[in-house]
């Protein structure tokens, strides 16, 4: 081995307690924005409120982002649930495969 050549031992320190955070969605905040904005809408429909078109066209574009979204994780969905039967499905044939015998 030359001198500048050095192999290092590198360890990484874990935690070995469980974490117990709660983990909040992403969209927390956003699906609380949503319900309440829909309790509003049902509260103003009550009392006959009619929105303006700026609310209108604003409830459009929120509809359309939402279907958006669901389309998009259907998608992501989709595209898992592919890979894990692909991967199913090569492990079987790798599986299936003769190996010649080692020992005679």
């Amino acid at each position: 081995m030359s001198k500048f050549f050095r192999p290092l031992l590198i360890t990484i320190l874990q935690c070995l307690l469980p974490i117990d955070a709660k983990i909040t969605s992403a969209n927390a905040y956003s699906d609380a924005t949503q319900r309440d904005a829909a309790a509003a809408l049902e509260f103003s429909s009550e009392q006959g409120m009619v929105m303006t078109e700026d609310e209108e066209r604003k409830a459009r574009e929120r509809d359309e982002i939402a279907a958006r979204v669901a389309a998009f994780r259907a998608t992501q969905e989709k595209f898992k649930r592919e890979r894990e039967e692909y991967f199913v499905s090569t492990l079987e044939n790798a599986r299936k495969v003769e190996r010649p015998s080692l020992w005679p």
